[in-house]
């Protein structure tokens, strides 16, 4: 299943990839796996966003939707701005940690792997999630 969800992200299948892995009982416990289906799915996300000015008025606007968060970080990840992204899929798991399924902690886990457990960044938002 990760090799054809490797296939579908370089053929632009975002959505086909993420759904391939959402089914996969791997997504927590390979790290691999959890950072392809976080990929797919911020790449995924992104490209029917709007821009992130317009989603950051927006969440301004409506805090507590959860869907403008994500496609706020999703902008961010896609972007390099991994702090950004790791705030804006912080206040979804402190608002709501089992928003689809647990998602933002999955994508938090996803960028810690991409990061690598060494960043400063990474040690901080692991003890925010300890802390929520």
């Amino acid at each position: 299943k990760l090799t054809h969800a490797k296939l579908l992200i370089r053929e632009q299948r975002y959505d086909e990839a993420f759904e391939l892995l959402e089914k996969t009982p791997l997504k927590t416990e390979n790290a691999e796996a959890g950072l392809l289906m976080a990929n797919a799915l911020f790449l995924s996300t992104a490209e029917g966003a709007p821009d992130t000015e317009t989603l950051q008025q927006a969440v301004e606007t409506n805090p507590g939707d959860m869907s403008l968060w994500l496609q706020l970080a999703s902008q961010k990840v896609v972007s390099s701005q991994y702090a950004e992204a790791m705030d804006a899929l912080l206040h979804i798991f402190k608002t709501d940690k089992n928003y689809r399924e647990g998602l933002a902690g999955l994508c938090l886990r996803a960028i810690f792997t991409l990061l690598g457990n060494d960043d400063p960044a990474v040690k901080e938002y692991r003890q925010h999630m300890l802390d929520a």
